[in-house]
């Protein structure tokens, strides 16, 4: 099928209340129902264009809508090359391109043919500044549409690298713990077992006193593996700052973002609940780095100031516009 059932954003038909103009020409023209027909046509080409991506139909209903704001516009009214605006619209918001196609390439030799019309031609003089006027402003919201979608490709491509990051950051994560498990339980589980083999064969030998010694010796084993387990699971919450810097130049690494860090011995020597808590203070920096900077150079500078600890962080993003709070 060349059509298929979308869902349009309604801006790109609020163009549409220009026909008003050339069926109220169309009664002054030497032939009212060929303006009618072709610009009834023009409305249900531009609409039909939003539902299909059949590319011999979309460039041939792209050449109409183009041959037909030349033609009313150069051999009819100059004020039906406010049509442009549709076209404009829709490479700027619709197709986004910004590269030489057959869209952009006859838009812009309309586009200048309508300038030079404006210029040259045997227009009113208000009539010249009027087409003058709208049509370069048009222009501007023409580059103004590109430069905005360029930068929505960005963010896209910011967050998707940022997710990439963060599956990564979790897949490390899991082969850490997974490692730490399997060095941790995989041997306590092999003394348990073979502790358990040798209580039951002193057992089937009525060795009764050196049972309860081994019997002692596994519950020592099974509390010293919960107690390591323990610290396992509590390592997952709290990382040192030592931790936290290789965790952050690994995330940054994979985002292209160069990180140097001065005086990190520094913040090593302070207690762990302080390193945990500016732990989480430079992964939320890293986080607003990757969000928001676009920075591609970060620098962070421990420095101990008699009983503080400072420290001073800066990149070469884009920073903010206003600063609040």
């Amino acid at each position: 099928m060349i059509f298929e059932k979308r869902k349009v954003p309604l801006m790109f038909f609020v163009g549409m209340v220009f026909l008003y103009f050339p069926f109220y020409y169309a009664q002054y023209s030497p032939n009212p129902t060929a303006v009618v027909l072709a610009t009834i046509l023009f409305a249900l080409v531009y609409c039909s264009l939003f539902y299909t991506d059949h590319k011999l139909y979309s460039m041939l209903a792209w050449f109409y809508l183009i041959g037909y704001i030349a033609v009313m516009s150069f051999w009819g009214n100059l004020q039906f090359s406010l049509f442009i605006y549709n076209l404009s619209n829709m490479l700027g918001w619709y197709y986004k391109e910004n590269r030489p196609t057959y869209r952009t390439v006859s838009y812009g030799i309309l586009l200048l043919a309508i300038i030079l019309w404006a210029l040259f031609g045997p227009v009113p003089f208000e009539m010249r500044v009027f087409a003058l006027v709208i049509h370069f402003f048009g222009l501007a919201l023409l580059i103004f549409s590109w430069i905005e979608t360029k930068r929505e490709a960005l963010q896209q491509r910011l967050q998707e690298q940022n997710a990439s990051i963060n599956l990564l950051l979790a897949e490390n994560e899991r082969n850490r713990i997974g490692q730490d498990l399997h060095d941790t339980l995989g041997h306590v589980f092999a003394m348990l077992s073979v502790k358990a083999e040798l209580v039951q064969t002193l057992l089937d030998h009525d060795q009764i006193d050196q049972a309860k010694k081994e019997v002692a010796d596994l519950q020592t084993l099974a509390k010293d593996s919960m107690q390591e387990v323990r610290q396992i699971v509590q390592s997952l919450k709290q990382h040192t700052v030592a931790e936290e810097l290789q965790i952050l130049q690994q995330m940054l690494d994979l985002a292209g973002v160069d990180l140097v860090v001065l005086g990190g011995e520094i913040a090593e020597q302070l207690s762990l609940p302080v390193q945990n808590k500016l732990a989480m203070v430079l992964r939320e920096l890293a986080n607003n780095l990757l969000k928001h900077s676009q920075a591609s150079k970060c620098r962070m500078v421990f420095e101990k100031d008699q009983q503080e600890l400072v420290l001073h962080y800066e990149d070469n993003g884009v920073g903010f516009a206003q600063l609040t709070g």
